[in-house]
């Protein structure tokens, strides 16, 4: 099935590439899947090249928002589409396993049959969703309201290895530019002690106009090794997107050039 670009048709053909969700398998090498345009692409050479994989058992109008395996056993993999929450085994076909209208999905890390699902408040559901308690993080001098470049979050990743954990920031005014955030103390037991660092100076300069930068995931293989999607604006109604890659905590970061993903809208 093609599924036509949400952009309009006058947008450079860049403004078709956006990464809902990319997931870095714990395998040796490791595998990279990503969702690109609503449907699900692997890559076994870190990126260089992809592939899309097989829709078998997924309705032919379903739509993927984003993927997620069970780190425990990663073979199994899981795909929120608009129809439903869908699983499968290895090379298998998918299977619904549940109809809950999610956004996004997790695997607890301890228990492979606790899953974590951010949903759409949908009536229908309410009785699928059990509300937990959450504590906001305090990012020190980029909270939004304490003036100067603040950071509203728009995505984290944690790096195992180091210890480090990311924060995405769209840009707190018009003229800002988009930060990532990074902070190695961000399991501190009191949230204003978390201290946190810009390495937003160290992106492309495109990355840096107004838009947004979103860690997604990090290569527990490759130590120090973090993707993130940054995007920003040639005109308001055409958002370009580019997949970067960093091997050494954020210092520095190339482009990803996704050989095999369509980068055309519509395609």
């Amino acid at each position: 099935m093609k599924v036509k670009s949400p952009f309009p048709t006058p947008c450079p053909p860049e403004a078709a590439f956006y990464v809902y969700s990319l997931v870095v398998t714990p395998d040796e090498p490791p595998l990279y899947y990503l969702v690109h345009n609503w449907h699900l692409y692997r890559s076994a050479d870190r990126g260089d090249a992809w592939r899309e994989e097989a829709r078998s058992g997924l309705p032919s109008d379903a739509y993927i928002n984003s993927v997620t395996i069970d780190y425990q056993h990663p073979e199994t993999m899981y795909a929120v589409a608009t129809q439903g929450i869908y699983r499968r085994q290895g090379e298998g076909a998918w299977e619904l396993v549940n109809t809950l209208y999610a956004r996004t999905l997790a695997v607890d890390l301890q228990d492979s049959n606790l899953l974590w699902a951010g949903v759409f408040w949908r009536a229908s559901d309410m009785d699928a969703v059990i509300v937990k308690s959450w504590e906001p993080l305090d990012l020190g001098a980029f909270q939004p309201g304490a003036g100067g470049d603040c950071c509203y979050p728009y995505g984290a990743a944690y790096d195992p290895n180091a210890g480090l954990l990311y924060v995405g920031c769209a840009p707190s005014r018009p003229t800002g530019k988009a930060m990532l955030l990074r902070s190695a103390n961000a399991d501190a037991a009191d949230s204003s002690a978390i201290r946190w660092e810009a390495v937003t100076s160290a992106l492309p300069e495109a990355a840096q106009e107004v838009g947004y930068t979103r860690p997604l995931a990090v290569d527990a293989r490759e130590p120090r090794s973090l993707l993130a999607l940054a995007s920003f604006w040639e005109v308001i109604t055409c958002p370009r997107y580019s997949l970067l890659v960093s091997h050494d905590d954020g210092a520095t970061w190339e482009t990803l050039q996704l050989s095999g993903l369509p980068q055309a809208p519509g395609q």
